[in-house]
């Protein structure tokens, strides 16, 4: 009886999360566009299927997906975090805006747990990669909202000028409960009177039970 009750309930999982279906690709090194690309089937990393990517650039200086590379990472190294790493795909100088000028960029993306029974949380780091702000006013900001059907938080991370300049290169936070996370990725670069650079930034869940 007991055995009948838990291929029931691991049928009613299957159902639930249309993903674990068939085989899911590990997420490998691509353009944000190759992740677009995905489309609901998404792609595997950090025992979690991350899917339905999507990309916008409302800022007049636009920025396309495909100058955007995504590179999943477990340890941190000299250039990459733990988590999904976002770096300029054509130029290693970092994404840019001159003074005066203001840079806008959106990704989103959805997050489900492979674990075998329902995470009792996710954890969430939002790393700064190296940034610049070239004047005494300017600002390289990269903001996180994530939620889920019962509940929302938010991160931030930032190199930012307004006369006196604060840095603040990693923020964490704990989301419960946790299944599936919806994700929003908002990246703002003002350039003030100086510019500003970003060279990369990465996000990071680990679910728990």
């Amino acid at each position: 009886m007991k055995t009948k009750i838990a291929l029931a309930a691991a049928f009613l999982l299957l159902l639930a999360c249309p993903q674990f279906v068939h085989a899911v690709d590990t997420c490998k090194t691509g353009t944000l566009e190759s992740y677009i690309e995905l489309g609901s089937a998404g792609c595997q990393f950090n025992g979690a299927i991350y899917y339905n990517f999507a990309f916008g650039s409302p800022s007049t200086v636009s920025i396309s997906a495909s100058e955007i590379l995504v590179i999943p990472s477990l340890v941190t190294s000299t250039t990459l975090f733990p988590g999904l790493n976002f770096e300029p795909f054509v130029t290693a100088a970092g994404w840019t805006a001159a003074a005066g000028n203001t840079k806008l960029f959106n990704i989103t993306y959805d997050v489900t747990s492979m674990l075998p029974i329902a995470p009792s949380s996710a954890a969430l780091t939002l790393d700064l990669g190296k940034a610049k702000v070239s004047g005494t006013i300017g600002s390289a900001k990269v903001t996180e909202a994530v939620s889920t059907p019962t509940t929302s938080s938010s991160l931030e991370v930032y190199d930012t000028c307004d006369d006196v300049c604060t840095v603040q290169k990693i923020d964490s936070v704990t989301i419960t409960p946790a299944s599936t996370l919806h994700t929003i990725l908002t990246v703002l670069l003002n350039g003030g009177n100086g510019g500003v650079e970003l060279d990369s930034f990465a996000a990071n869940d680990s679910f728990g039970v």
